[in-house]
């Protein structure tokens, strides 16, 4: 996990990586830090609030592959993507 902070200390970017090829279905480890993740960056959000935003972002459907979903929630950008099924990111990015 790496992160940036501006000058007033507030997050604007904190990414999650995640080696492997998850391209089938997300690892179990990888979805527990997404929404430890999630939860962390957002004093409002509970474990459902987080679980419903991966639901939006259609990782939680067992039916679907998903290589790349974006969503905004709350001023707040969230990307998820698999490279080359080796490698998946996870950001969370501070709009303004």
């Amino acid at each position: 996990m790496i992160g940036t902070i501006d000058s007033k200390q507030k997050i604007q970017e904190v990414m999650l990586i995640g080696s492997g090829g998850f391209k089938k279905r997300i690892d179990g480890n990888l979805m527990t830090a997404m929404i430890a993740l999630i939860m962390t960056t957002n004093s409002d959000y509970n474990y459902d609030n987080a679980q419903d935003l991966l639901k939006e972002m259609g990782l939680l459907d067992k039916n679907e592959n998903v290589i790349v979903s974006n969503t905004i929630r709350n001023r707040v950008k969230y990307k998820f993507k698999i490279k080359n099924n080796d490698m998946t990111t996870f950001r969370i990015i501070g709009t303004k």
